[in-house]
């Protein structure tokens, strides 16, 4: 396991590019197996919360983009044991969408990963972090939704945090 946790900023930035990097040439290498095409999305994703982290607001956006992009083309090749994988990728999209003040974008993020948890409960596979996952996004859609309608000064940026 790599830890992209430092002191140093630059080398936890450093630590996750080389983890990417690895899970990249892996999943070249391993074309045809899907583990190794999912090992791409925390990948991304580490990466991704990295740049969200020190305000990169259009890296993190494209680094979880391209995660939900993979995401997308995994539930097409191997079916809605990737729904839950999709559902993660949407809501970190939405978060930096909701941030950037794309309300409509997030908003229709949010719900279409509420969607993808909904398939998986109909499905009889819910986990324990499916159903915080389920909590957190009815509150990004409620939270969302109030934005649009009464404005960011109402409700206090601290309110963005959460998600």
């Amino acid at each position: 396991m790599i830890v992209v946790q430092d002191a140093d900023p630059t080398r936890g930035e450093e630590a996750a590019q080389e983890l990417l990097q690895l899970r990249r040439v892996q999943a070249q290498r391993f074309s045809d197996n899907p583990e190794h095409q999912r090992a791409l999305l925390p990948a991304l994703d580490v990466l991704a919360r990295l740049m969200l982290s020190r305000g990169a607001l259009d890296e993190a956006l494209s680094g979880y983009q391209e995660s939900l992009d993979l995401a997308r083309r995994l539930l097409a090749q191997y079916g809605p044991g990737s729904l839950r994988d999709l559902s993660v990728s949407l809501n970190n999209v939405a978060g930096v969408q909701e941030r950037q003040g794309a309300l409509d974008e997030a908003l229709s993020g949010y719900q279409e990963a509420m969607r993808c948890l909904d398939s998986v409960a109909t499905g009889g596979g819910l986990l324990a972090d499916d159903v915080q996952m389920l909590s957190m996004l009815s509150k990004a859609i409620e939270r969302t939704q109030a934005v649009r309608l009464h404005g960011l000064d109402q409700l206090g940026t601290s309110d963005l945090e959460g998600s």
